[in-house]
């Protein structure tokens, strides 16, 4: 009943969330890759009562150091800037999380030459690279290797659905190409003294 008597965390949080979609646009060059995203925001739990707090949280991503480093610059920026803007106090945390997954170009063509080799598989190469906050990301860092993706859908027993849907499922039949794949790959890559 009195809004002017105080200061509003979900109208700030909300401006916040806005704005911070323009930091990709409006900061990193284009033919670069680079996401943030939130991904929660969690505020009250009434109809009638403006909360103490707000709280919202995501992801930010790209596959250059310098550019995660702008990002993390310049979301803060404009956290803080927006909580000026909006006169409430804000605690922004940015921690990184794992490193991207980047293939190394000759494990990635010795892995599509030998899945080609393979009679149940179909080999499709995007030539693109994907911004997933993988672990495996971490192993690439450190050692050169592929993160390969084994096409899991299948319409026939309801496997139409991407990860993360809350209606997602696998056809399990195609664990066995993946297993066959990973075998594949060790045993060929081994020999060569890989």
């Amino acid at each position: 009943a009195m809004p002017h008597e105080t200061r509003d965390p979900i109208v700030a949080a909300a401006a916040m969330i806005t704005e911070l979609q323009h930091v990709v646009a409006r900061t990193v060059d284009p033919r670069e890759g680079a996401v943030v995203t939130v991904g929660y925001i969690q505020a009250g739990d009434t109809h009638n009562v403006i909360p103490s707090e707000a709280r919202f949280g995501g992801t930010l991503r790209a596959f250059a150091p310098e550019i995660r480093a702008l990002l993390r610059q310049e979301v803060a920026r404009v956290i803080q800037g927006v909580a000026l803007a909006h006169d409430v106090q804000v605690d922004v945390a940015i921690t990184p999380h794992v490193e991207p997954v980047v293939n190394d170009a000759q494990v990635t063509r010795d892995v599509a030459a030998i899945a080609q080799r393979m009679p149940d598989l179909v080999v499709v190469e995007t030539g693109r690279g994907l911004l997933a906050s993988e672990d495996f990301g971490e192993f690439l860092a450190r050692v050169p290797g592929c993160f390969a993706f084994v096409g899991a859908g299948n319409p026939a027993c309801g496997a139409t659905w991407p990860h993360h849907h809350p209606m997602f499922e696998i056809d399990e039949a195609s664990l066995v190409h993946a297993a066959g794949l990973h075998c594949a790959v060790a045993l060929d890559l081994t020999s060569l003294g890989a």
